[in-house]
């Protein structure tokens, strides 16, 4: 028996990009349009199957230029569902590299839905730069790698 573990799926995680204002649906600003640009920039080649999103204009654009340059079309996921999104990623067979766009509260949530021990409560509001990367494995096993762009 071999000690080989396949990767399953891979799921990026993302804070959104610096925001506008402080109002609750503020979108992008000028830095975070860039930030946004940078992102698409990072997987340019890369295939990602399927993005997800809230609904919030700063969330959508912070992953709306890599959907675009990957081709691939933005579903929108409940903020405080991260549970069923946990869920249904998982156990969709069609999600094999996978880009979600988020908070700084649901993002954390998420990546321990995902069932990764990882001890941080918030991102801190001034951080807009993290890109969580899960792998998934075969076995029921996962891994959590933390990078900056």
């Amino acid at each position: 028996m071999s000690d080989i573990r396949r990767k399953v799926k891979v799921l990026y995680l993302v804070r959104h990009a610096e925001k506008e204002s402080s109002f609750f649906d503020s979108d992008l600003s000028t830095a975070g349009h860039g930030r946004a640009k940078k992102l698409a920039h990072l997987f340019q080649h890369e295939t990602i199957d399927h993005v997800f999103s809230t609904d919030l204009p700063r969330t959508l654009n912070t992953i709306r230029p890599t959907a675009e340059d990957q081709f691939a079309l933005v579903e929108f996921y409940n903020y405080r569902d991260v549970v069923g999104l946990a869920h249904k990623i998982i156990s969709d067979d069609d999600y094999y590299k996978v880009l979600i766009g988020g908070h700084s509260d649901n993002v954390p949530m998420l990546i321990r839905a995902l069932g990764i021990n990882f001890n941080v409560g918030e991102i801190p509001l001034d951080e807009y730069d993290n890109l969580y990367i899960v792998t998934l494995f075969d076995d029921g096993t996962s891994v959590l790698e933390q990078k900056k762009y």
